[in-house]
């Protein structure tokens, strides 16, 4: 979908390439119009959907219009979401995943080459737009709702660009109003019409038509399917919310999502609605391979007493995380010796070492094998299964002993790395933790 192009709006809103939302069309807001046109900066909100009308899918275009109504499922995060946050402020459900739909297929938008696209999960489209729901940024610090409950406010947040959405579409009737007076108001089939128009005002009122018949279409039925992130035994990471990051990224941050949560430490990247799903994934000698965790047996060797335990060893956590990280498309060997000697990688020293790198520790020979996740308050950590009675967690790695190296694996063919990848990373090294990556 273009953005509107009308040379006036482009000129009152003061940028370029960007639908400008204005103040017309229903005669409640019209009233209001000439009042707050100057003062009130909610009558230039503004929200570029990424999708190209003309087809031409131009750089960064997510192609993710579902013309004649036909949309497809909804993943059953999303479904919560757009059901809380309607039922909340007083708004249609139907009205936000239709939106959700039309923007980025509920987050799961895809490139021309099956990568997540440009603006979805991270950075911005051609128009300036990210996150689920397309939100510049400056239009989402005037609407922004803090979704999940987390004190932080992100665009690429599925719960905060939801409940974000929600409040614009009443914002754009009731510019100014607060939130209680907002959450009370029930619009008009026409208001909301007319509110949908204002979220990406294409000249033709072609993104209105689309939304709306999307609607009309999840009205009478809709299907919910597999969240689009982790599945709740961690066997899975169908969807996991990788965007542009590096190959070295994609790998920390897979190994981070796994990690339990303890006080002081990174936190983990997942929402408080993955939280509770989450089943934490215990130490298991020789349990997990490429597909995830399974039974092992519950101790190291010479301890063995014959019971079988779910969960990873080192080096089964390892191969899983690298080959999800990967697309699938990287199996590194099941064992740590073989592991560092494979041609699928590099070696590196300790002072080069950047997120998504993989350290061995050992003496002599390699025995053990985590995952670096990098500098956080000044520490750097390392996600790893470490031994029999502990978690999937992180640690420490500026005092572990032993280390013998870090090993970088090559990216896959078609998955390229972000530039400076392969650049030593310097022992102030800036702060990626905290769901930052």
């Amino acid at each position: 979908m273009k953005p509107a192009s009308t040379a006036a709006i482009q000129s009152a809103a003061g940028i370029a390439g960007c639908g400008c939302v204005m103040m017309a069309g229903i005669p409640l807001v019209v009233v209001v119009m000439i009042a707050t046109i100057l003062s009130n900066p909610l009558t230039l909100l503004r929200v570029c959907a990424p999708n190209d009308t003309s087809g031409s899918g131009g750089s960064g275009a997510v192609q993710a219009r579902a013309e004649g109504g036909n949309p497809g499922s909804i993943p059953s995060n999303y479904y919560k979401l757009y059901k809380k946050a309607a039922s909340e402020w007083n708004l249609p459900w139907t009205a936000l995943a239709a939106i959700g739909w039309v923007e980025t297929r509920h987050g799961t938008a895809k490139d021309a080459n099956g990568n997540p696209a440009q603006g979805v999960l991270s950075g911005q489209n051609f128009a300036g737009a990210g996150g689920p729901m397309q939100f510049l940024q400056s239009t989402f610090d005037v609407a922004k709702v803090d979704g999940d409950g987390d004190g932080e406010f992100s665009r690429y947040q599925p719960a905060d660009a939801i409940y974000s959405a929600a409040k614009l579409l009443k914002l754009h009737i009731m510019p100014g109003v607060g939130e209680k007076a907002l959450k009370a108001r029930i619009l008009t089939q026409q208001e909301l019409a007319y509110s949908i128009h204002r979220y990406n005002p294409t000249e033709d009122h072609s993104y209105q038509r689309n939304v709306l018949s999307v609607k009309a279409a999840y009205d009478k039925k809709y299907d919910v399917m597999e969240p689009n992130y982790a599945s709740s035994d961690c066997s899975s990471f169908s969807g996991l919310s990788f965007g542009s990051r590096s190959f070295g990224e994609r790998i920390a941050y897979a190994a981070a999502l796994s990690a339990i949560r303890e006080p002081g430490k990174p936190e983990p990247p997942r929402t408080k609605e993955q939280d509770k799903s989450f089943k934490a994934i215990d130490y298991s000698w020789g349990g997990g391979s490429w597909n995830g965790p399974d039974h092992g047996i519950c101790c190291s060797p010479g301890g063995q007493d014959g019971r079988k335990f779910w969960g990873f060893d080192c080096s089964g956590f390892v191969v899983h995380t690298v080959y999800q990280a990967s697309g699938k498309k990287i199996k590194l060997p099941r064992t740590t010796q073989r592991m560092v000697r494979s041609n699928l990688g590099v070696r590196v020293p300790r002072d080069q070492l950047i997120p998504g790198d993989l350290l061995f520790f050992g003496v002599g020979e390699a025995t053990h094998v985590a995952v670096f996740y990098g500098n956080f308050r000044g520490r750097l950590w390392m996600v790893e299964a470490l031994r029999p009675g502990t978690k999937v967690m992180f640690s420490e790695f500026g005092g572990r002993r032993n280390f013998i190296t870090g090993y970088r694996v090559k990216p896959p063919p078609g998955l390229a790395d972000a530039p400076g990848q392969y650049r030593a990373m310097p022992s102030g090294a800036a702060d990626i933790g905290a769901g930052a990556m």
